[in-house]
């Protein structure tokens, strides 16, 4: 286990027994945000002002399915917008484009899925972004 950071999502992650580290873009120094791995998910967040920015998912593996590896990332997600009360709100930008038509209906029913699973999407900076608000977000 390492600390990679000290804000509540990775204090949250680390008592569970996730490795966290920092991400960098490629090969620079500077940071994109937190990586953890869970099972065959990648994922880098950063948590800013009670946000949970989701900055990046992958699978290690190719997928034995999307909607179950977006069943298991939105558990992760319930999980930690339970347990971390700073948590007021979990997004993430699912990009539109792909490089090829398989990325891009991969892309789409990434966010179907998470759409069905209660995101919203909002208009941020032009760009379309997913959000899971919590009800601590509400209040």
């Amino acid at each position: 286990m390492t600390m990679a950071g000290n804000d509540p999502v990775t204090r949250y992650l680390d008592s569970r027994g996730f490795t966290t580290r920092i991400a960098y873009f490629d090969d620079s120094e500077f940071q994109r945000g937190i990586e953890t791995v869970w099972g065959e998910l990648e994922i880098v967040y950063r948590f800013e002002a009670g946000v949970l920015l989701v900055c990046h998912v992958a699978a290690l593996h190719a997928p034995q399915g999307i909607s179950g590896a977006v069943n298991k990332l939105v558990g992760l997600l319930q999980d930690i917008i339970r347990e971390v009360p700073e948590i007021t709100e979990v997004c993430g930008l699912v990009p539109q484009s792909g490089r090829t038509l398989e990325q891009r209906v991969a892309r789409t029913r990434y966010k179907q899925l998470l759409v069905a699973h209660g995101a919203t999407e909002v208009e941020r900076d032009g760009e379309p972004w997913l959000t899971f608000a919590t009800m601590r977000g509400l209040d």
